[in-house]
Formats: C-alpha cells, sequence, structure tokens
C-alpha cells in the first residue's frame, strides 16, 4: 500500500520476510485500516522463512494507531518466542526524541532489542 495524507506506506513481502510501516498513521479509523495487516501477520507466522526483518519509519502517529503498532510488533514478535530470527529496526526523523523514546516502549514492553536509526527526514 501507499502513502496516503492520513496512512503510512505498507510493504508485506512474504518471500523475503520483511514487514514495513512508513509514515503518518492518523487515520479516522485505525482498527480499519490495521486489521487487514494484523490478519495477513497472522498467516506469515504460521509459515515464516527463517529471518524476518520489521522496519519502522513512523513519523508521526495517533493513539489509535499506537495501540495498533503495538498488536502489531507483539504478533511480529512470537517469531521470536518460537524460535525464528526476528530483526526490528525503528527509524526516526533526526532530533526527534519523542520517537526515539516510542521505540524505546515498545522495545520494552516486548522484551526485544530494536535497532535505531537516526534519519533525516523520515517521510
Amino acid at each position: 500500500m501507499t502513502a496516503k495524507e492520513y496512512t503510512p506506506a505498507v510493504l508485506l513481502d512474504a518471500n523475503n520476510g520483511i514487514i514495513e510501516i512508513a509514515g503518518k498513521s492518523f487515520p479516522e479509523d485505525a482498527a480499519r485500516f490495521y486489521k487487514p495487516i494484523l490478519r495477513w501477520i497472522d498467516e506469515y507466522i504460521t509459515t515464516p522463512i527463517p529471518v524476518t526483518q520489521l522496519n519502522l519509519k513512523f513519523s508521526y502517529y495517533n493513539t489509535s494507531s499506537a495501540k495498533k503498532i503495538l498488536e502489531l510488533i507483539k504478533k511480529v514478535a512470537m517469531l521470536k518466542k518460537s524460535g525464528n530470527k526476528l530483526d526490528i529496526t525503528w527509524y526516526y526523523d533526526e532530533g526527534d526524541e519523542d520517537m526515539l523514546s516510542a521505540g524505546n516502549d515498545y522495545s520494552s514492553v516486548i522484551e526485544i532489542p530494536f535497532k535505531f536509526v537516526e534519519i533525516k527526514n523520515v517521510i
């Protein structure tokens, strides 16, 4: 899915084990927007490839999106708990301490270390 004004770009690539969400996330109905993504992840984790890469590149998200992002991260984290390799990279805008802190919070909740990458203009 390509990014729109209120929703991020989404890449779900089962063949290469890549899940990527990038941009702003403040859809009118976050549950509806994230539902097919979460369904795809449920299917993927039943027969994943050996290494999965989750890339999260948010420049902004609202509270309802934050809940769905956490749900998504928790689902993907089940891969690691079942013995698969999982790499999670959290990208954040240069100097955006709030977004860095948010990534640290998610990492702490699921007890899996993230790789943090500071870049100019996430999206």
